[in-house]
């Protein structure tokens, strides 16, 4: 319903409020024509600005342990946009200490067949911008190359090798994602290994058949892929690993033996030092209970050690011990968990690393520490139980629940996280039950059902009244009490949360109408910020599972009527169901919403070294809609967000 002026200036701002609506009308126009032509000319640039004609990726395992790694590329401008701002020049990291950089050509092909070799003033040498202020990677360089005599219809060439000697991890290991910004029409993949090497390898969202070939030297195996889409750039598109083709292989046993390998070394097991061990005892007599301790020495490492998100590659997977960690105060993820690892140990805390990567990558049967994403310590403690906390935030909440979309186990022995639940589905179940009072005030009772990876545990268990902030359009918590965590429901690990309400603000007033919009929680499908959706779409389109469900009771005084018509909206789809229903139920204005997105399985595509398989399914708390499911997900979109499923109007 439309909101009405003030008594009285009607008349005299009729038609200022028409000039202005049509300017705000054509304004909208020009705004969503604007954010249209965007979408299509990104769209559009994203195939037409280059195509890759060939790119050619080598992987040699030499006899002496050395590992050569060998690219080429003939890329094919077809727009300004390609050499000024994407492809006019080529960034390769390198490790001087123990890798070598070799040019082997680099020159382009202009549109009228003159060839332009790459002059020597074309390559400059710079400290990786990632590498800045972390002295443990001062020595990392980057080879910038300038590719020259560009235009539109050039073709760039470019090959070159980078030789890693036999250090640290001696094994060769990869996962190679075949996903770019723009086409490519043939992509090759070699690996050569000697006769004696366990080499496995697990190609996924692909049917291509691995070519073997047996020489002197050793096994050659050969992947030819054709005509590969550009990734996606669309918003909530699936991660490129779950739909490009992924290649992983490996010359270790397997996953366990690698992790065992090492973690057993030296930079894992470096001895505390003393003054380490005075500040542990100093943070000791500072905070009473376990628990603050446990927060304390977390918040120093997340606070006072600057992170750091340098591939570990690049060090050739061996980590900073946590002395040097310490002194230098800046370290990668796992470094600061390290340390963290050492005080918590200074402390008497019991602890174990935990690591966290996709579940599509994660493969038990080939070793792949590229595939990381992210660290933290399992910690027990007397009153919380075990909990996992990072060494880069302050988590809200233990990580198995923030990082359920992806697969835990402990970094010493890769055995699973028995708490992880890959395809639970978030709840949210909350009931309100609210009166109207003759001044225009609302007062009632709150209460919300919410599942553990949907709430933030470990900020509330200090705090109760902290859940007032996840609530949209929230109401006035009654001053007088207070919030109350409840005991779980029978049968449910749902937390409980119950508080009273006192509002005399939350309706806003226009003449003797009144307008309330619905409380609704941010952490449900808010968070996945699906509320504006294109009518076209060309990626899957990614939806968290989530069973999210509101029901508003209002008691209104007899002079109150509510303005409105009934509403009785279902879905039933096969990813999910939704249904909204607004009107007057025994004498009370009732409004329900349920969202319903099941969890979903994954089939993924299939070629395995070991393993006479053609498919992998993944269990996941997501689900990816076609183009067919997102046009019926994008109407669902648009009705739960519909402002008369969001608003209520009351006229006195």
């Amino acid at each position: 319903m439309a909101r009405l002026p003030k008594s009285g200036e009607a008349s005299k701002r009729n038609g200022n409020q028409k000039n202005h609506l049509e300017k705000v009308i054509i304004m909208k126009k020009y705004i969503v024509l604007i954010i249209s032509l965007l979408f299509v000319s990104f769209s559009f640039s994203a195939e037409t600005d280059a195509v890759f004609k060939k790119i050619k990726k080598e992987y040699i395992l030499h006899n002496d342990g050395s590992i050569e790694y060998k690219y080429s590329k003939e890329l094919k401008l077809l727009s300004h946009y390609s050499f000024n701002r994407m492809y006019g020049e080529t960034f390769i990291v390198y490790n001087p200490d123990f890798q070598e950089l070799k040019i082997n050509q680099a020159y382009t092909i202009m549109k009228n067949g003159h060839r332009v070799v790459t002059p020597d003033n074309a390559f400059n040498i710079v400290l990786p911008r990632a590498a800045a202020a972390y002295p443990a990677y001062n020595q990392m360089r980057e080879m910038v190359v300038t590719h020259t005599a560009l235009e539109v219809g050039a073709t760039i060439f470019l090959e070159y090798s980078i030789i890693s000697k036999p250090t640290y991890v001696k094994e060769m290991m990869e996962t190679v994602i075949l996903a770019e910004d723009v086409a490519v029409e043939d992509y090759e993949i070699w690996v050569k290994v000697p006769r004696n090497v366990d080499f496995h390898y697990s190609l996924i969202n692909s049917q291509v058949n691995a070519e073997a070939f047996t020489i002197e030297e050793g096994i050659t195996f050969r992947w030819k892929f054709s005509d590969l889409p550009a990734a996606s750039h669309e918003i909530a598109s699936p991660a490129n690993y779950e739909t490009n083709p992924c290649l992983m292989f490996s010359a270790y046993s397997n996953q366990n033996e690698a992790l065992e390998k090492w973690t057993s070394t030296q930079a894992f097991k470096q001895t505390p030092t003393e003054e380490m061990a005075l500040f542990v005892k100093n943070t000791k007599a500072e905070n009473k209970t376990e628990w603050e301790l446990i927060r304390a020495l977390q918040k120093h490492v997340v606070e006072n050690v600057s992170t750091k998100h340098n591939p570990l590659k690049w060090h050739n997977y061996q980590i900073e011990n946590s002395l040097k960690v310490w002194n230098a105060n800046v370290g990668n993820e796992l470094e600061k968990t390290n340390l963290l690892y050492q005080l918590y140990d200074l402390a008497g805390f019991k602890c174990q690393i935990v690591a966290f990567m996709p579940y599509t990558l994660y493969d038990a049967q080939i070793a792949s520490f590229d595939n990381f994403e992210h660290f933290g310590l399992m910690i027990s403690t007397k009153d919380k139980g075990i909990k996992i906390l990072s060494a880069v935030k302050m988590n809200k909440k233990s990580l198995e629940k923030e990082y359920a979309h992806l697969y835990g186990f402990l970094l010493a022995n890769g055995q699973e996280l028995a708490t992880q639940k890959p395809n639970a589905v978030p709840k949210i179940d909350l009931i309100a039950k609210l009166t109207m009072d003759p001044g225009n005030q609302i007062f009632g009772n709150i209460t919300a059902h919410l599942s553990p990876e949907i709430f933030n545990e470990l900020e509330i268990a200090q705090d109760t009244s902290s859940i007032q902030q996840y609530f949209s359009n929230a109401l006035q918590v009654d001053s007088t009490s207070h919030i109350s965590l409840l005991p779980p429901k029978k049968g449910t690990s749902l937390a409980s949360f119950s508080f009273p309400i006192k509002d005399p603000a939350q309706l806003e007033q226009q003449e003797n109408y009144y307008f309330f919009t619905i409380p609704t929680y941010s952490k449900g499908i808010a968070q996945a910020n699906l509320k504006i959706l294109p009518t076209i779409r060309t990626a899957p389109l990614v939806v968290p599972a989530i069973d999210e469900q509101y029901e508003y009771i209002f008691t209104l005084p007899k002079s109150a009527n509510w303005v409105g018509k009934e509403i009785h909206i279902s879905y039933k789809e096969d990813f999910g169901e939704m249904t909204i229903d607004v009107g007057i139920k025994e004498g009370k204005l009732v409004l329900k919403k349920h969202l319903l997105i099941y969890a979903g399985k994954h089939q993924l595509k299939l070629k395995a070294s070991r393993m006479n398989v053609s498919s992998k399914e993944v269990e996941t708390n997501e689900v990816f809609l076609n183009k067919t499911q997102y046009a019926v997900f994008r109407k669902m979109m648009i009705d739960w967000y519909s402002k008369s499923a969001n608003e209520l109007v009351f006229k006195r």
